[in-house]
């Protein structure tokens, strides 16, 4: 009795397994005859194009610089070679591509944040993270400081890719700083300038003040210039100075305008 219990459970189990697998074997069958229905019919031919992350960069030249197919299927479009190919643009940090069934692919970018021009022929931009972009036909577009002064060979210079300037490098970590520390101050700067000492300076835009920061501890005479900002609050401003230097122990040296 016992051994025809067990035989009977035993063929309930593999009918329930044979079940399983025609259920499976079934609905992936379905999902195939499906797919080459959708496609022999264009009910996947791409219709609309969904981009985001894009604010200085044009639209049309986001989507015309992926190389789509002419004529596109949403099934067959390769989203890994959009996405190599977007991510190769130099203004582009990164991307990604899905797709929204039936006809529609998505496109997220991350563009890449500019911090200053590069005095340089021709003109370059750097970004945040210290890659070098190329200036829109040579002209100035962003709102954003002018570096000078530093070293000019072309080779340090690659578009799309990492600055090879130490200079350059380091001139971006005091932007970075300032910007974060300092945001309305980053705002007003209007040149950085690394001097024949490979000290640096900036001038301000509003009224040509000038501040010497020296070379030597960045962060800490970005301090004493906060902490001078404060002091003078409500009495003065840093506008009504030709200049305020930083470079001496425990010192601001300024001049009055006249």
């Amino acid at each position: 009795m016992k051994k025809s219990k067990k035989r009977s459970n035993w063929l309930t189990q593999i009918k329930r397994g044979i079940i399983g697998l025609l259920s499976v074997g079934g609905l992936t069958c379905l999902i195939t005859y499906a797919l080459i229905w959708a496609d022999k019919t264009d009910h996947f031919e791409l219709s609309r194009i969904i981009l985001t992350g894009q604010s200085y960069l044009d639209r049309n030249d986001v989507i015309k610089y992926a190389d789509l197919p002419r004529y596109p299927i949403l099934t067959k479009i390769d989203l890994t070679a959009i996405q190599t190919k977007l991510e190769s643009h130099p203004y582009i940090k990164a991307a990604r591509i899905s797709r929204n069934f039936p006809q529609t692919l998505r496109i997220d970018i991350i563009e890449r944040n500019p911090i200053s021009y590069i005095n340089h022929s021709p003109l370059y931009l750097v970004d945040t993270d210290g890659y070098i972009l190329p200036a829109k036909n040579g002209t100035i577009e962003f709102d954003v400081p002018m570096l000078t002064g530093f070293n000019p060979a072309d080779e340090l210079y690659p578009i799309g890719e990492k600055c090879l300037s130490q200079k350059i490098n380091e001139a971006v970590g005091l932007l970075n700083r300032i910007k974060t520390q300092f945001p309305s101050f980053y705002e007003d700067i209007s040149e950085v300038i690394i001097n024949p000492k490979d000290e640096y300076e900036l001038y301000l835009s509003k009224k040509p003040t000038k501040i010497y920061l020296g070379s030597g501890d960045i962060s800490r005479q970005l301090t004493i210039l906060q902490e001078f900002v404060k002091s003078i609050r409500g009495v003065r401003s840093i506008y009504d100075y030709q200049y305020v230097d930083l470079r001496y122990w425990k010192q601001v040296v300024v001049k009055e305008r006249v």
